[in-house]
């Protein structure tokens, strides 16, 4: 799929003049909407001090996250900065929990149907390919987040970030571009009181965002 996109918009750039001169786009409001999927893995650490991860890993299913979001983009030159706020939503209800050897697992609830999120970050991506209607854009971006959730070790949740990584095609059109990002995020809970060595919690998605691009200026 992503093959497939990165090809139908790669091919865009070669009929729409890639090389020709730069954007004038300065400031620009955007919404985004996503489609991910993923899962919560917690890692229990380990009890004796060593690296390994001896106490085992709970983890979700592989399960879709959605979002929807909004941010203002300031461009100088090739490079673009976002700050943006998100909010998405996990749909999982419960984990399973680690046990050696056994083929069923014991499950515990982490929420009535979804687990929400709140995400709020920063985003740099610069221009690989500018063209007049096109661009292919290489992001990177990082972030803090809040969470609902019911998870047993919810009262032990402590510094909460992200950062996440993707390939931006743009389209314009006037005033507006579309952007489509296949990316891949990666969020981390740290406990409060890190009971085992290296005992923290892991959220991972990958998927795409859609997003619409209004230029102020």
């Amino acid at each position: 799929m992503f093959r497939l996109a990165f090809c139908l918009f790669f091919l865009s750039a070669i009929f729409n003049d890639v090389f020709s001169q730069e954007k004038k786009e300065q400031l620009a409001i955007t919404v985004t909407t996503g489609f991910k999927t993923g899962w919560w893995i917690y890692h229990r650490g380990s009890s004796n001090g060593s690296s390994r991860n001896d106490l085992g890993w709970d983890r979700s299913h592989y399960q879709p996250k959605l979002s929807l979001g909004t941010g203002f983009s300031y461009r100088y030159s090739k490079i673009t900065t976002t700050i943006f706020l998100q909010a998405a939503i996990f749909i999982e209800d419960n984990m399973l929990e680690h046990e050696d050897f056994k083929r069923s697992r014991k499950k515990y609830i982490i929420s009535d149907g979804v687990v929400s999120f709140l995400e709020y970050g920063m985003e740099v991506g610069y221009d690989l390919i500018a063209g007049r209607n096109f661009s292919l854009s290489p992001t990177v971006g990082a972030g803090f987040f809040e969470i609902g959730s019911k998870h047993p070790e919810k009262e032990n949740f402590g510094s909460r970030h992200f950062w996440h990584v993707g390939i931006q095609n743009q389209v314009r059109k006037g005033k507006f571009t579309w952007v489509l990002t296949p990316e891949y995020q990666e969020m981390t809970i740290l406990p409060k009181e890190e009971r085992n060595n290296r005992e923290k919690h892991k959220i991972h998605s990958l998927g795409l965002n859609l997003g619409l691009r209004y230029w102020i200026k």
